[in-house]
C-alpha cells in the first residue's frame, strides 16, 4: 500500500466522526484495528487476542522483531493501566508496548510506550506520553493514518464492513 497521509484537520475529523458514531469501548475496538492492520501493511504478522491482554502480537517472520500490544484511547485526557493490561504486555515474549492513541489533540498520533517503565494507574496522557517510547521500525502514523483515509467510510458503516476493507487493503501488499 502506496501510503498517503491526510492532514492533522482531516485526520481529527475522521476521529471525530468515529467517535461519535461508535463511543468508547467500540471506538477503541476500531482504532486497535486499524493499528493492526498498519502493521500488517508494513510487513508485520499480526495476531489478535479477542479475550484478553495483549491486544494483538505483530512479529517479523524473517527478524527477530515482535511487539505484544495493549492499545489504549481516550477521548477525555485519562488513561487507565491495570495490572494486568501490563502483565499480558510483560509476558507476551515480545516488546512489550502500550500503543497510545494521542487523541483529541491537534496532532492526533500514536505513541508506542514502553511498558516496562510504566506501573498501573490512570494517568494524564500528557504524563504518559513522557514515557519512554518504544521505536517500531517503520512509520505507524503514517500508515494509520492513510488507512484511516481509505476506510473511514467503511468503518462508519460497521465494523464488519470495517473487517472487508482493511482484508482487501493488507492482502495486496
Amino acid at each position: 500500500m502506496t501510503a498517503k497521509a491526510p492532514d492533522n484537520l482531516r485526520v481529527l475529523a475522521l476521529l471525530d466522526d468515529l467517535s461519535a458514531r461508535y463511543g468508547p469501548q467500540a471506538f477503541g475496538q476500531v482504532m486497535q484495528r486499524i493499528l493492526a492492520a498498519a502493521f500488517e501493511c508494513a510487513g508485520y504478522m499480526v495476531t489478535p487476542n479477542a479475550v484478553g491482554v495483549p491486544d494483538f502480537t505483530a512479529t517479523r517472520p524473517s527478524k527477530d522483531i515482535g511487539f505484544g500490544a495493549e492499545v489504549k484511547t481516550t477521548a477525555g485526557g485519562k488513561v487507565s493501566l491495570s495490572q494486568r493490561d501490563l502483565d499480558g504486555v510483560l509476558n507476551s515474549g515480545h516488546t512489550p508496548v502500550i500503543a497510545l492513541l494521542d487523541y483529541p489533540s491537534s496532532d492526533p498520533q500514536w505513541v508506542f510506550l514502553d511498558a516496562r517503565c510504566i506501573k498501573p494507574g490512570t494517568f494524564e496522557v500528557f504524563r504518559l506520553c513522557r514515557k519512554p517510547k518504544v521505536v517500531v521500525d517503520f512509520d505507524a502514523n503514517l500508515l494509520f493514518r492513510a488507512l484511516l483515509a481509505r476506510c473511514s467510510d467503511a468503518a462508519m458503516e460497521g465494523k464488519e464492513v470495517l473487517e472487508e476493507a482493511l482484508k482487501g487493503v493488507t492482502k495486496r501488499r
